[in-house]
């Protein structure tokens, strides 16, 4: 009975430990689509110095999976999102993005066919 006892309480606490309040996962959660925002910031650099179809490429990706990541939280991952306001700037941000690797690759298409 003993052995029931301590082991029941020591789910408890480490349940406990796991739900370490409701700014864990959104901290961590906001974290991840910064760094994939860092990700796709770097590439955008990157495109502007070189503008080659692998780079255009990576940025498409990284760009769509950004956009992805922004879509508006459903119940019960709300906690799990950016801020609604840094959400829409961040969308705004990859519209621009698109419009950019747009018009590069109509500029990499032209310099190929040369």
């Amino acid at each position: 009975m003993q052995l029931t006892a301590r082991s029941s309480n020591f789910l408890s606490r480490k349940h406990r430990q796991s739900l370490a309040g409701p700014r864990g996962p959104s901290r961590h959660a906001a974290e991840v689509v910064n760094a994939y925002i860092a990700i796709r910031d770097r590439l955008l650099e990157e495109s502007k110095k070189i503008a080659s179809a692998e780079i255009l490429d990576r940025l498409s990706i990284a760009n769509d999976l950004v956009f992805t990541c922004l879509r508006p939280a459903r119940a019960p991952y709300d906690a799990q999102f950016l801020p609604e306001a840094d959400a829409a700037r961040e969308r705004n941000r990859c519209e621009k993005v698109q419009g950019h690797v747009a018009r590069l690759r109509g500029l990499v298409a032209a310099a190929v066919w040369r």
